[in-house]
């Protein structure tokens, strides 16, 4: 289950993200956005995500790509992480991220693409457009492949970054 992060110094600790997570995502990074006073305009601007598409993923009728989420967070100084083994990696490039590391371990998991699809259930098509590049799964699919392959989601403030 999903708790808000614990303030720990001038940081909050990780905020694991479950697969049915973003609305407890959302309420973190709202907080921050008030809490650094950042209007829906200036939001728009630096992360490109309207205000009909955030009231969407607050209330829970919509859900982020991936993507979106990323541009969002990282706006508002949070970085997307996931971890497995203690090696944690931040998500930058999703395609990148899904043809390299997710496949090196899927391989070395000996998973094939329709068992990783019947363990995570997110299909092969996906996998397959996401490592191409052309589409953004939404972040529940996102956690499911990652879950699936034994990374930790999790979304973390950082300790300094500059508001553009």
């Amino acid at each position: 289950m999903n708790s808000l992060p614990v303030p720990i110094g001038s940081h909050l600790a990780p905020l694991p993200i479950a697969r049915n997570g973003a609305r407890t995502v959302m309420a973190v990074l709202n907080a921050a956005r008030l809490r650094q006073k950042v209007i829906f305009d200036a939001l728009e601007e630096r992360a490109g995500v309207s205000r009909s598409s955030w009231h969407g993923w607050r209330s829970g009728a919509r859900e982020p790509s991936i993507a979106l989420l990323l541009c969002v967070a990282q706006a508002l100084g949070f970085d997307i992480i996931v971890r497995v083994n203690g090696a944690e990696i931040v998500v930058q490039d999703v395609p990148a991220l899904v043809s390299g590391r997710f496949d090196a371990r899927r391989r070395k998991l000996v998973l094939t693409l329709p068992a990783l699809a019947a363990k995570s259930g997110v299909s092969a098509a996906c996998w397959s457009a996401v490592a191409l590049g052309k589409q953004s799964p939404r972040l529940s699919s996102f956690v499911a492949l990652a879950n699936a392959l034994g990374f930790d989601v999790l979304m973390r403030q950082r300790l300094s970054y500059s508001v553009a």
